[in-house]
């Protein structure tokens, strides 16, 4: 773990929420438009979280919001499975999602609600290949069904700032993820932790790409990785 970066992506607010800001005018086209429309639904539905879930086009928000992040390309890669099957393992969570949609990162006691959490992480088939990867994947969808409380999760900036380096030739290295629960639920105990030492609050969440306190810590983090 990279103590020193998380020392540094805390150490001052102001200069956080800078970092958070630099990244609004990154992403556009149908990678914001489908992202700002699923989480719409989620904060809209949020009291009555049961319909959401019945709401077949909320699904196609989700599965057209994947897409557009990146994790299905022509290729034999990264496919995601046929909208059925995806629609298929999410209901297959129902329950457990409907009691964690009421929970945020800063309040909750996430070892009370390990057990849920991870079963969910290791449950969902979001991809087609069966030895496919699922911390990207499923970390992101996670994040669009449970925005308050999982953040999204890349390799590219979040697993390079929470492990990675600069290597000796100054290229980018970013190790491989060996137990992607373990490292998933380390990672979001991290994103916690940086919420609760920053107070972050719904009164920082000024642009429209910070839906969330997960979302604006990820935001941040990518800004600090492009500084």
């Amino acid at each position: 773990m990279n103590e020193e970066n998380i020392k540094k992506l805390v150490e001052d607010k102001n200069n956080f929420l800078k970092l958070a800001e630099k990244i609004k005018d990154k992403f556009d086209g149908p990678s914001s438009y489908f992202y700002l429309r699923t989480i719409e639904k989620t904060k809209k539905f949020q009291e009555e979280y049961k319909s959401l879930l019945e709401d077949n086009s909320f699904f196609e928000y989700l599965y057209a919001t994947l897409t557009s992040w990146g994790m299905h390309r022509m290729d034999k890669n990264t496919r995601m499975t046929n909208f059925e099957n995806f629609k298929e393992s999410i209901l297959k969570n129902k329950e457990k999602i409907i009691k964690l949609s009421k929970l945020n990162l800063m309040e909750v006691n996430l070892d009370e609600f390990k057990e849920d959490i991870l079963e969910i992480f290791n449950s969902l088939k979001i991809m087609s290949r069966k030895d496919a990867p699922k911390f990207v994947a499923n970390s992101k969808i996670m994040h669009f069904l449970l925005p308050n409380l999982i953040p999204p999760m890349d390799k590219g900036h979040i697993t390079y700032f929470f492990y990675g380096r600069v290597n000796d030739k100054g290229k980018k290295y970013i190790p491989s993820i060996k137990n992607e629960e373990e490292t998933f639920w380390e990672v979001l105990k991290k994103f916690q932790e940086i919420a609760q030492r920053l107070k972050l609050t719904k009164k920082d969440l000024i642009n429209d790409w910070d839906t969330s306190i997960p979302k604006i810590i990820d935001n941040a983090i990518i800004g600090f990785n492009i500084r």
